[in-house]
């Protein structure tokens, strides 16, 4: 489960982002994508999660209706399935 706590625009004319991402069986350690609506590379960020981890990744460019999480585990890791979340500002 994710949900997107957080958005905050920067000087420099990206977007941060904070995400509260949630696994209830697995722990995962890797890093998390963040997709635009169109599948284009927003940013990417260090990721580990027990149980519950805030995540604030930096992104290239504003986020359209939603953002796409996809889950690069490290080895040994398994990976979880992406998460579509929508974007209100």
């Amino acid at each position: 489960m994710a949900v997107l706590e957080s958005t905050s625009n920067m000087p420099e004319g990206g977007v941060n982002v904070t995400v509260l991402i949630e696994t209830p069986a697995i722990p995962f350690a890797g890093q998390v994508v963040i997709l635009g609506e169109n599948g284009q590379n927003l940013g990417q960020t260090d990721l580990l999660v027990y149980t519950r981890s805030r995540v604030t990744a930096p992104l290239s460019a504003p986020p359209g209706e939603f953002i796409t999480l996809e889950f690069i585990p490290d080895l040994g890791t398994p990976a979880p399935p992406s998460i579509q979340i929508p974007v209100d500002y």
